[in-house]
């Protein structure tokens, strides 16, 4: 096998898996660069989160999950400090 045997496979497939995926924030910008390069190299590429901005035939919305995950962060919320209440 000659070069990056990732890319000698047969057309590999990725899928990306976040709360959201849609905007211009720095998660959904830095998982389009690498849904970009992986498509050139010739894979499929899919998207699943709770809220998407990407084409409906290769993503999967999952609201229900992220609601849970929401939840989930809100009752930890309380136990959260920040560096400067920390005592020594």
């Amino acid at each position: 096998m000659g070069g990056n045997a990732l890319w000698d496979r047969k057309k590999p497939s990725f899928g990306f898996i976040s709360t959201r995926l849609a905007g211009l924030d720095g998660v959904s910008l830095e998982t389009q660069k690498w849904a970009d390069v992986m498509r050139t190299k010739g894979s499929r590429v899919y998207y699943m989160a709770g809220e998407l901005d990407t084409d409906p035939s290769v993503s999967h919305t999952a609201p229900k999950h992220i609601s849970s995950m929401k939840k989930s962060f809100a009752c930890r919320r309380p136990f959260l400090r920040r560096k400067s209440e920390h005592r020594p």
